[in-house]
């Protein structure tokens, strides 16, 4: 059985909403929908952001990240596709 247990430093926190869902956690920021969907994670030194879609059923259908001035966008399970982007 492998345990997913995570130390956090001393420069590092986690901070929840009033429902319990993680915000902070020193190393990402976290935010969601108006439906409790996880939308958008920001590393807190700013060179990775991850970006979440949903389709109208709430399951989520692309996750798009990006790393400097690059972008990985997953569509879909098994399409990747590479692209230029600016983070802003």
């Amino acid at each position: 059985m492998t345990l997913n247990n995570t130390k956090l430093t001393t420069a590092e926190y986690a901070t929840y909403d009033g429902e319990g869902n993680l915000l902070s956690d020193g190393v990402w920021a976290c935010t969601r929908d108006g439906e409790n969907r996880l939308t958008k994670m920001v590393s807190t030194n700013l060179t990775k952001h991850i970006a979440f879609e949903y389709d109208y059923k709430g399951r989520r259908i692309a996750k798009k990240v990006w790393n400097n001035a690059s972008s990985l966008a997953i569509p879909g399970y098994g399409m990747a596709s590479i692209r230029d982007a600016q983070i802003g």
